[in-house]
């Protein structure tokens, strides 16, 4: 129901187990994304790595453009054996209209 308000890449569900997860298989595209600092609280560090997005997509890039929101943000987090996180990172997909030819951001960080 996200993907009616907000544009989604394009994804293939595979099953429902119907213990509340689904698999899905996402298809190749472009998405900007940014390192999550984990040197503080996880809250902070997310909550940085989402403004710089917010800002890249806001036009913070070398095109000037406001580029919509997408669905879904992923995270992803880097473990090692024991589970402990070594790093992350966030990610906003990047609509259709922009996949060709996707604004470089301005911010070295993203």
């Amino acid at each position: 129901k996200n993907c009616a308000e907000y544009e989604c890449p394009h994804i293939e569900h595979l099953n429902i187990s119907g213990c509340g997860f689904e698999a899905r298989k996402l298809f190749a595209a472009s998405w900007v994304l940014t390192d999550i600092d984990l040197s503080g609280s996880m809250e902070a560090g997310y909550k940085a790595a989402f403004w710089k997005l917010f800002k890249y997509i806001n036009g913070a890039n070398d095109q000037g453009v406001k580029i919509d929101m997408t669905v879904p943000v992923i995270n992803r987090w880097h473990m090692n054996d024991k589970y402990e996180v070594l790093g992350a990172y966030m990610a906003f997909y990047i609509p259709t209209v922009h996949q060709s030819n996707p604004p470089l951001p301005t911010d070295d960080s993203v």
